[in-house]
This record gives C-alpha cells, structure tokens and sequence, in this order.
C-alpha cells in the first residue's frame, strides 16, 4: 500500500488510511464498520494506526514463524531466476532479517552446483 501512496503522491496519513479503508472487503470491512468508534470516525483515522489495527486482527499469530520456516525451506529447484524470485517473496514475508542472515539463507539455498 505504501508503494501506492508514493506513486499517487497521497502524503496526508488520514487520506491513506481513508483510501485504505476502501478497499477493504468482507470480513475487513465489518470488521472496520465495528471498530470506527475506536478510531474517531472513518475520516479520522491516522494510517499508522489504522494500519497496526488492521496487522494486529488478521495476521495469524504464527505468521513470523511460519514466514522464517518457509524461507528456511527454500531452496533451488530450477533456474537461478526463479530462485531468487521464491527467496525474495519469502524474505519480504520475515520482518527482521538482517543483511548477513539473507545471503546466508540464499547462499545455503543455492543448488551445490552453483
């Protein structure tokens, strides 16, 4: 979403959370619609919060240790292309990795050829 607000130049953290909200559907939208009282109003609602908010209800409280295992799990199949394609899905999934640990993971992914 952050992508998208730099390329549409929307700065103001209210109009981001206001555009994020509409895109909601289903159970994210009830789930806004009970929650607006929190936040102030729909209008009102700052884009960090709303966005800790909306993080907090729908990430599954395993997410961290799944998005780790996953890109424990990966290695290289193929092509090299497609590798890195897989690796930097699963990386963008782990919050905390630091640089050192990414290539390790990557290095150790590789196939033994390579």
């Amino acid at each position: 979403m952050e992508s998208f607000f730099q390329l549409a130049q929307l700065h103001d953290p209210i109009w981001q959370a206001h555009y994020a909200s509409t895109r909601l559907v289903d159970g994210a939208s009830v789930w806004l619609d009970s929650c607006t009282f929190e936040f102030g109003g729909r209008n009102g609602i700052h884009w960090s919060r709303f966005k800790s908010a909306l993080t907090a209800e729908f990430t599954p409280q395993d997410y961290e240790y799944h998005a780790r295992f996953m890109l424990d799990q990966c290695t290289m199949r193929t092509d090299v292309r497609a590798y890195i394609k897989q690796f930097r899905q699963r990386l963008n999934r782990c919050s905390d990795v630091g640089e050192a640990e990414a290539l390790f993971r990557f290095v150790k992914g590789l196939a033994p050829e390579i």
